[in-house]
């Protein structure tokens, strides 16, 4: 059951939402409440890779260390074509910075139960199914925000944190815009590229990739292909593909390796269904994928197969930001919000406040380095007899970083566009080849991806 009131609410239990709880618990502060729209937590992936960063701020809340006994170490990152490596990044080169030089390839999903156990253990809970439904500041104390649920429920805040996603009703009630930097197009604008999503087994083990590589992106004249290994301990293994016998003693035997596989779509392919088949699966891996992956006797003369889909979904790739991660929200009874130097504080994190391409795996990182870092201010300010400059800084500081992030993947986009040109796609693989072979380069590659730079 909702309380009447508290000093934080925590609008979605997604990765942000739940590292925000966490960390302001372990801040000493207790008067918030979390609340989500849905009835249960996440049952699909989309995110898949945790960098070194990110890593270093989950160990401040506790929760670093049963994520790195879960994941695959990954070295780092490698471009390829059908047939060869043009670019390898190896975040072993990170040793000296981090305890984390690799890449940390891990379900979201997982990632969300090992943050809702910590919750348990602090005794938090998350209270579902609460949907935000209107936001009106309060009559008798300005600076505290009266927000209003499907259920009826009421409950009055002076900090409203919107943690609850690309389509925030936090963010919308509160009347702050969500574009694209460059081209000002909304979230529902119009549309992107095409993603598939699919956790995936093979019918043989394949010599390359190795799961120990970490994240592999192969780039094509047609489209592009991603494939991250998953660890054992995925849910969607035990659930769906129990494992096999080995006959002559009976004993299972190891599950298989799965695999995310991720492919954009050109028009090389027909448009997926919601949840495309491992008929348009494999059709796509022979397209844009490694060659020795195909099923293509003409380009694979060992052909391997899908075996198993355990999950496959499609979203379309966008980038949007909000014009103000923080604001005073002053409003009648419902309508949109507008800056005051009085009325209740608005906070968005994670996808709530910025979305982009899955290009280097960012997003989620993002999210959580948010939503990780703003305790420590919120408690600040909770404190504070006055004043905005902290919340102000902290939320320029994540704009500035989020769009960033933005451009950077929009970079990676482009790469895919000039690979799809024949003779620029040439040029472009030479250029790739030549650069991994400068330690300095791939280095400063890995530093940029690892979340490193921006340390606070």
């Amino acid at each position: 059951m909702l309380p009447q009131r508290t000093s934080i609410l925590i609008v979605g239990a997604g990765p942000a939402g739940m590292a925000l709880a966490i960390s302001l618990f372990k801040q000493g502060c207790k008067d918030f409440v979390i609340v989500d729209g849905a009835e249960e937590g996440l049952l699909a992936s989309r995110a898949m890779v945790i960098h070194a960063a990110t890593l270093e701020a989950l160990d401040t809340i506790g929760c670093a260390e049963p994520l790195v006994q879960i994941g695959i170490k990954g070295q780092g990152l490698k471009i390829r074509n059908a047939t060869s490596t043009l670019l390898s990044i190896d975040f072993k080169t990170l040793e000296s910075d981090t305890q984390y030089p690799y890449v940390l390839c891990i379900p979201q999903t997982v990632t969300e139960n090992v943050l809702r156990t910590e919750l348990g253990k602090l005794g938090v809970q998350i209270l579902r199914p609460y949907k935000v439904t209107g936001m009106a500041r309060n009559k008798s104390e300005g600076n505290a925000i009266d927000v209003s649920f499907d259920t009826g429920d009421i409950i009055q805040a002076k900090y409203i944190i919107g943690a609850d996603g690309s389509r925030s009703a936090v963010r919308k009630l509160s009347g702050i815009s969500f574009r694209d930097p460059e081209t000002k197009d909304g979230v529902d604008g119009p549309s992107g590229d095409e993603m598939v999503l699919a956790d995936v087994t093979f019918s043989s083990t394949p010599t390359e990739p190795s799961p120990m590589e970490g994240v592999n992106v192969f780039l094509t004249d047609r489209g592009s292909a991603i494939l991250i290994p998953l660890p054992e301990l995925h849910e969607d293994i035990y659930a769906r593909t129990p494992p096999a016998l080995d006959h002559d003693n009976d004993t299972p035997s190891s599950p298989p390796q799965v695999w995310r596989l991720a492919c954009t779509l050109t028009c090389a392919i027909e448009a997926p269904p919601p949840n495309p088949p491992i008929e348009y699966l494999q059709r796509a891996i022979n397209m844009f994928g490694p060659a020795n992956l195909s099923s293509d006797t003409s380009i694979n003369p060992n052909p391997v197969k899908i075996a198993t889909c355990l999950w496959s979904s499609k979203f379309k790739i966008r980038s949007a930001i909000a014009d103000q991660a923080f604001k005073r929200f002053e409003s009648g009874s419902g309508g949109a919000g507008v800056d005051s130097s009085a009325g209740g504080v608005v906070f968005l994190v994670g996808d709530a406040a910025h979305i982009h391409s899955p290009a280097g795996g960012q997003g989620m990182n993002l999210g959580l380095r948010d939503a990780i870092g703003l305790a420590p201010v919120l408690v600040a300010h909770l404190q504070a007899s006055g004043g905005d400059l902290g919340l102000q800084e902290y939320a320029d500081a994540r704009h500035a970083r989020a769009l960033e992030i933005i451009a950077l993947t929009k970079r990676m986009n482009k790469i895919q566009g000039v690979m799809s040109t024949p003779i620029l796609g040439w040029g472009a693989a030479g250029v790739m080849k030549v650069v991994s072979h400068v330690p300095a380069i791939t280095r400063n590659a890995a530093w940029g991806l690892s979340g490193l730079a921006e340390r606070r």
